[in-house]
């Protein structure tokens, strides 16, 4: 699965060389572009075990599996909706896509200090929503 991510990325980065010049930002640009081209890889995969049948996913086991993923991802979506935009990307940026602080500083332009706090708040109002929908 590697290679074909890593070949569509590099083909993607070498067609907008121009139009990335600061290196913040190719850094930011290549881990959402080459996470992109995993899930596209990754969906192509999927698509053609289903076609296979029932028989392969009764081989694999990952059926069970992947199905209870999707429902995690699923859940943490709804959750991600109710926070502000600039906490929520700041969040994804930073624990999906490997940023640091100081890259997601530059991309949003403001202080490193202030995308910590943000990220904090951010991973606040996460846990109480969890615990929220635990007590209920």
């Amino acid at each position: 699965m590697a290679i074909p991510v890593v070949q569509e990325t590099f083909v993607k980065a070498f067609r907008h060389i121009d139009e990335l010049s600061d290196e913040n930002i190719q850094q930011a640009w290549l881990a959402v572009t080459s996470r992109n081209a995993a899930i596209d890889v990754y969906r192509k995969r999927y698509r053609r075990l289903e076609i296979m049948g029932d028989w392969t996913e009764l081989q694999t086991g990952t059926a069970r599996r992947d199905i209870e993923m999707f429902a995690e991802k699923e859940y943490i979506r709804e959750l991600l909706l109710h926070i502000k935009p600039l906490h929520r990307q700041a969040l994804l940026l930073i624990y999906k896509n490997g940023l640091t602080y100081e890259q997601l500083a530059c991309i949003q332009k403001s202080s490193v200090n202030t995308v910590k706090a943000r990220t904090h708040r951010a991973k606040l109002k996460l846990r109480s929503m969890i615990q929220v929908e635990i007590v209920r």
